[in-house]
């Protein structure tokens, strides 16, 4: 779907706006995408549930590797680190 599809489908600019940002672009940098989420308030907050949900320790449980949860669930807490510092 893109903004186009959201925008006729009835979305509200300031929900398209935090769609826009937290989509990622092909061959952008990390830190760019990060800039970006964090300065829209729903993109942010939508980032972070996101990363709190997915480190519940059940969910990373879900991983056959040590070596996969653990990269999982550092990649999660730098993440609840980054957005949660906004708030």
């Amino acid at each position: 779907m893109t903004l186009d599809d959201l925008r006729l489908a009835g979305a509200t600019e300031e929900i398209i706006a935090a769609v826009d940002a937290i989509s990622k672009r092909e061959g952008e940098e990390l830190e760019a995408y990060w800039d970006r989420v964090e300065a829209n308030s729903i993109a942010r907050r939508v980032k972070l549930m996101d990363a709190k949900h997915n480190s519940d320790p059940f969910r990373l449980a879900q991983f056959k590797s040590d070596e996969r949860r653990e990269r999982f669930r550092a990649k999660y807490a730098k993440i609840i680190q980054i957005m949660g510092s906004g708030f």
